[in-house]
């Protein structure tokens, strides 16, 4: 039976929720339950989102010996649990998509993101964020190209039983060459031609939320009208609602369209 994109994105939310706790509370629970899967993959989980924060958004070289030092130490430090969490029998996507986003961050070579794919494909073939960061693994500045991403996205269509995942993961595809084509080439008009392709097919959620959020920060950059980028970010919002990550920029984009009425309602609700 082929998961939904609300089943996977439910499971993944309480995943990140529980990984929240305090570390102090989540080793103790490891100690006390040790053949419970669940506990080393939240250990495992914590570590590698850590690791992925002292990371930042810097470009590498931004970074500090000392700094890489700590994003190594936490990355490291969550490969056991995560390994020890298969081998107690977890479900494998988040396992599988934690040891990726390690690997990206720290480099890998083809060989490594090939064997990344493959047990993806035998473990746990619809567990779509293993496959984004197979995805932005595969992204020109990591090191792949757009061969890589196709390659990705081929062999993601032929493991995957749920095509509104798929689906997904195509759109997703479509985001990462829109942003290159706006942030890097300066290319505005392929970029937003990138995201209507991408916007085709794909389901409502977070990956359309982010479509349109890149779309309306493209516009305002092509200099389009205030209420064309304000009915931009309404759209992202609505297709994500759930979602308060862009509601502040929502009100804004209403009262720089002149509509108080619309921007008061947007952020009222985003204050309660």
């Amino acid at each position: 039976h082929a998961p939904s994109l609300h089943s996977l994105a439910q499971l993944e939310g309480t995943l990140h929720a529980i990984i929240l706790a305090p570390r102090d509370a989540l080793d103790p629970w490891a100690e006390a339950a040790p053949d419970n899967p669940w506990a080393w993959l939240v250990r495992g989980m914590a570590d590698t989102y850590a690791g992925l924060d002292a990371r930042g958004t810097e470009t590498a070289d931004m970074l500090t010996e000392a700094e890489w030092d700590q994003v190594a130490t936490l990355l490291n430090r969550a490969q056991p649990p995560l390994t020890r969490a298969l081998e107690l029998g977890v479900q494998p996507g988040p396992a599988l998509a934690a040891i990726g986003q390690a690997a990206t961050a720290m480099g890998v070579s083809e060989d490594e993101h090939q064997h990344l794919l493959a047990q993806l494909v035998e473990a746990d073939p619809n567990w779509l964020p293993a496959w984004s960061t197979a995805l932005a693994r595969s992204e020109a500045r990591w090191g792949g190209s757009l061969a890589h991403m196709g390659e990705v996205l081929a062999l993601a269509e032929r493991a995957m039983t749920s095509p509104e995942l798929y689906q997904t993961l195509a759109a997703e595809q479509w985001w990462w060459r829109a942003n290159r084509a706006g942030t890097l080439d300066g290319d505005l008009v392929t970029a937003r031609g990138h995201l209507r392709a991408g916007l085709e097919h794909c389901p409502p959620g977070r990956m359309r939320a982010s479509l349109l959020v890149l779309e309306a920060q493209i516009l305002a950059s092509m200099g389009a009208s205030a209420q064309e980028i304000a009915e931009s970010w309404q759209a992202a919002v609505d297709a994500a609602p759930d979602e308060p990550d862009h509601q502040f920029d929502l009100g804004l984009a209403w009262v720089m369209a002149g509509d108080t009425e619309r921007a008061t309602a947007v952020l009222a609700k985003l204050a309660s």
